[in-house]
């Protein structure tokens, strides 16, 4: 009895939600003048503003090998993140996706980046769908670092660097 019990109060604190939060690192690399994105977001979240925003009712989770899927993933992503540098908009490449049970890492580069002086980015995926959505991102650029928080007051922030 008391381990159907334990369990039973596992599994509810593991499938609870409390908090809704992306991770978005990006890295200027010297070498290839691009700047790699690697954005995790948790699959719960994903799925519900996938559905919303496609206006479809799919599990991500089972359609994860599905290359329709994969391409409407990277849509979804690039309708949303949106970066300018040194005020001009930059293209967003879509490179592909890793799933697990919680969480999905979605990939990114941006090529021909000479050099950064500011930097304007906005990611907005699921601030429509969550009212407490924080979307934290964090840049790499030579040996500076910086971190901005994007949610629905503050739908886009900026970096400086010095060259």
């Amino acid at each position: 009895m008391i381990s159907i019990s334990l369990f039973s109060t596992l599994w509810s604190i593991l499938s609870l939600h409390p908090f809704h939060l992306s991770v978005t690192q990006m890295e200027y690399k010297e070498e290839t003048k691009a700047i790699q994105i690697a954005s995790k977001v948790f699959l719960d979240d994903l799925e519900t503003a996938f559905n919303d925003h496609f206006d479809t009712d799919v599990d991500l989770w089972e359609l994860r090998a599905d290359a329709e899927t994969d391409a409407l993933v990277g849509e979804l992503f690039t309708h949303h993140l949106k970066v300018f540098v040194n005020g001009k908009e930059m293209e967003v490449v879509y490179l592909g996706k890793e799933m697990d049970l919680d969480a999905t890492w979605a990939y990114f580069e941006i090529y021909k980046v000479r050099k950064i002086k500011d930097m304007k980015v906005s990611f907005t995926l699921a601030l429509d769908q969550f009212d407490d959505q924080v979307n934290l991102i964090n840049m790499k650029y030579k040996d500076q670092r910086e971190s901005v928080r994007i949610d629905r007051s503050q739908q886009e922030d900026s970096f400086s660097f010095e060259n």
